[in-house]
């Protein structure tokens, strides 16, 4: 009997904590695609071209990192494709973006959830972003001392689309 209180118990909790976090959620994700189809979300990432440059990463990644970092890595990692079809960039180039991004992701949206569930978000979105960006740095100098370190360049495979 304890068994069956206890799983009416947690899909009631559940469900409640799922409209709590949708009450959130939606709105933001309804303001970004306003955002997307009213072309703000083009200025946003035509803003961050120099903020690119300045970190040391392909400007052409600037739609990915908006995009990454305010929806998500998965997809960023849709508009790195489609970006990289039109214009290719280097694999050290997108792996850093990715280092960046895979701490600091879907910034709106889960700084919503962790609201929702009581949570500071101005620490979560401080945390992440600091994080983000000591890994990306780190990565950055590895990737420039890299050659030095192992003795010469480092020679990766070709990845399948471009082998001939």
């Amino acid at each position: 009997m304890w068994l069956l209180d206890a799983i009416v118990d947690g899909i009631g909790e559940g469900i409640l904590l799922l409209l709590r976090i949708g009450l959130f959620v939606a709105p933001v994700l309804i303001l970004l695609e306003w955002a997307r189809l009213t072309g703000r979300l083009d200025r946003i990432t035509h803003r961050l071209e120099p903020v690119c440059r300045r970190l040391g990463l392909a400007p052409e990644l600037a739609p990915s990192l908006t995009v990454g970092a305010v929806l998500g890595v998965i997809l960023g990692s849709g508009v790195v494709l489609e970006t990289t079809r039109d214009r290719p960039v280097a694999r050290d180039q997108v792996t850093l973006l990715f280092v960046f991004v895979g701490i600091f992701h879907a910034m709106f949206e889960e700084t919503a959830a962790i609201f929702a569930f009581g949570g500071n978000g101005l620490i979560m979105v401080t945390t992440r972003f600091a994080f983000g960006l000591a890994a990306f740095w780190v990565y950055r100098r590895w990737l420039a001392l890299r050659p030095a370190a192992l003795g010469g360049p480092v020679l990766a495979p070709q990845p399948a689309r471009h082998r001939g």
